[in-house]
């Protein structure tokens, strides 16, 4: 058995399941494929459970079309074959149905990748094809078009998204920000009109997140590595923020700071993303703004940037986010300020933190939270997301009544705020 008998069915099992787990696709829907180096196509099988996928279930079509496996493969192998014939450079792709943007589907919309840089940087060649019979030559040769045009995601009518990529994980880290992006539009819209960037302003942030000279980690500090590696997991199994983006550093007691490589798969994680920034930082850079962050607070001793959808619907819009929802929300984040995105780059975001604000959301950029310590910095940002989501199901049953200012006060008195 060669390694690529081996690798592909495991790949394509591995990413089934972050696709199953994290709620994007149901049991019967969705498909994988990879094209390997022989020529061979590599799919998820028709009928069988995608919640319980072994590597034994995945069927090889090769170059004259024979099948081999314990199935017969996915009733969409026909447009699969399309796109890597339409598509050379394109050596994997995904097809499921995540509601977010199966949304975009029935409305016939491209998600706004424009409400977020990170969105437009990846996933900006996106674009739409007519419905056509599941499974019929019409389907596959409406899609091929789209990515024969330099589309790298398709929004299929009425039936949900197909991305294309070098690789499996890269078309996973574009088909779970496209989900995400299509769910802070959702989230956001009923706030008030999505506000988008230009190119010019989404170049400005890609300078931002290139690598800076940092400094390579052998056995030290291990146990704080594993530690935050362990966070960023959770984040990911929360849908806290999408694979394809989030940061976290940490200072340590001897003024290290580590923090996690940019372009790291956030499920996957290890002790062996992390590197230690150098004395000096070198910027601009989203490595730069920790180390100033953590110049300007001596308490500080943790900082996440993440995208959670339903607070990022509020830095997408404008719209302001009050914390005085229950109890805990308040205690927890306070006063949540919302800086715009020339905040990013002017210096000034460092002076926007206090003991009162350890919460920024970044205006059509992403979220930042401080703590003084991982796990004190996690739990803002969970209760974050899970406040902007309660505000949002209350909306829609009725007008929010907010704390009001009396027992505010009251929760200072006792808790010594």
């Amino acid at each position: 058995m060669n390694d690529i008998t081996v690798s592909c069915p495991r790949k394509i099992v591995d990413v089934m399941n972050l696709i199953y787990r994290n709620n994007l696709t149901t049991v019967s829907g969705g498909n994988l494929s990879i094209l390997d180096d022989n020529g061979d196509v590599w799919i998820t099988p028709s009928g069988v459970d995608k919640g319980n996928l072994q590597v034994e279930d995945i069927v090889r079509v090769s170059a004259d079309g024979a099948c081999s496996g314990r199935h017969i493969p996915s009733i969409e192998l026909p447009f699969h074959l399309q796109i890597y014939q339409s598509r050379p450079d394109i050596r994997a792709i995904i097809h499921a149905h995540p509601p977010a943007l199966i949304a975009a589907s029935l409305v016939h919309k491209t998600p706004p990748v424009g409400i977020a840089p990170v969105f437009k940087l990846n996933c900006a060649k996106v674009d739409i094809a007519p419905y056509a019979l599941p499974g019929s030559r019409l389907l596959g040769e409406n899609i091929a078009r789209q990515f024969a045009q330099g589309c790298d995601a398709v929004i299929l009518e009425n039936h949900g998204i197909a991305v294309g990529d070098q690789s499996l994980d890269d078309a996973w880290r574009r088909f779970e920000l496209l989900n995400f992006c299509a769910a802070i539009a959702i989230h956001g819209t009923p706030h008030g009109p999505l506000k988008t960037l230009d190119d010019a302003q989404c170049e400005q942030f890609w300078r931002l997140t290139q690598e800076h000279p940092r400094a390579p980690l052998e056995q030290e500090h291990l146990a704080e590595r594993n530690a935050l590696s362990g966070i960023a997991q959770r984040v990911h199994q929360k849908g806290l923020s999408p694979a394809g983006f989030f940061f976290v550093s940490q200072r340590l007691e001897d003024d290290t700071v580590l923090m996690s490589l940019p372009g790291q798969g956030l499920h996957g994680l290890t002790e062996h993303d992390f590197v230690r920034l150098p004395a000096t930082p070198a910027g601009p850079s989203l490595a730069a703004l920790h180390q100033a962050i953590y110049a300007r607070h001596p308490r500080i001793r943790t900082i996440m940037m993440a995208l959670p959808p339903h607070a990022m619907g509020f830095a997408c819009t404008g719209a302001p986010f009050d914390s005085r929802l229950i109890p805990e929300s308040y205690m927890v984040m306070r006063q949540v300020k919302m800086p715009a995105y020339a905040a990013l780059f002017d210096g000034s975001l460092p002076d926007l933190i206090d003991r009162r604000s350890d919460v920024l959301l970044i205006q059509n950029a992403m979220v930042i939270v401080c703590g003084e310590s991982p796990l004190k910095a996690y739990d803002r940002l969970e209760v974050l997301e899970f406040s902007a989501r309660a505000g949002d199901y209350a909306r829609a049953i009725g007008d929010i009544v907010h704390i009001p200012q009396r027992d505010i006060d009251d929760i200072h008195q006792a808790f010594n705020l």
